[in-house]
């Protein structure tokens, strides 16, 4: 992807971020047009956080960009824009009908904020950026896998879950329906 002086919205454009001799960031680059909500999801340790840190320049990066309407972000840009990380959304003892009215009052004001900004939405949830964002990004291991419109991410191919958990018992998923490998 190269940057373009005409694009209106957020981009991000070869983001390389690395901690001693562990790289984190890999080429990372990805645009969300004015007025579009973008889903930027991925597991834990995927990157998400980092390139947020670098997006809101509470972190540089090694190498790349973060521009905003073609031109490099500065200090004023990224005052405008508000961050609320997925984990600090929801209080954890909000029972079901709150936390379903809590979502439905965050759709209408992500649409609502969204008319002539970008909105870049950071989640582990699939299910919350299918039903929040118009595209999606997805990250893992500090790489862009996919990205484009929430349905065309969907028709990409079959859904792979890779699940870790303490306890699992050796060829506990060996007799499901589907499972490869």
């Amino acid at each position: 992807m190269s940057a373009g002086e005409d694009f209106q919205g957020l981009e991000v454009v070869g983001l390389v971020e690395g901690y001693g001799s562990k790289r984190v960031l890999h080429e990372v680059g990805f645009r969300v047009p004015d007025g579009r909500i973008m889903g930027f999801l991925g597991n834990n340790g995927a990157g998400k956080s980092t390139t947020m840190r670098i997006v809101l320049a509470l972190a540089s990066a090694d190498s790349g960009q973060v521009r905003y309407d073609g031109a490099p972000m500065d200090a004023g840009t990224r005052r405008r824009i508000g961050y609320l990380p997925e984990e600090h959304g929801l209080h954890p003892r909000m029972r079901v009908h709150e936390r379903l009215t809590h979502l439905g009052r965050l759709s209408d004001v992500l649409k609502e904020r969204a008319a002539g900004s970008p909105v870049l939405f950071s989640s582990h949830q699939l299910d919350l950026v299918e039903r929040f964002c118009d595209q999606g990004v997805i990250i893992a291991d500090g790489r862009v896998r996919a990205s484009g419109s929430v349905d065309a991410l969907r028709r990409t191919g079959p859904v792979t879950h890779r699940v870790a958990g303490d306890g699992l018992a050796p060829g506990w998923t060996r007799d499901m329906p589907g499972r490869r490998r």
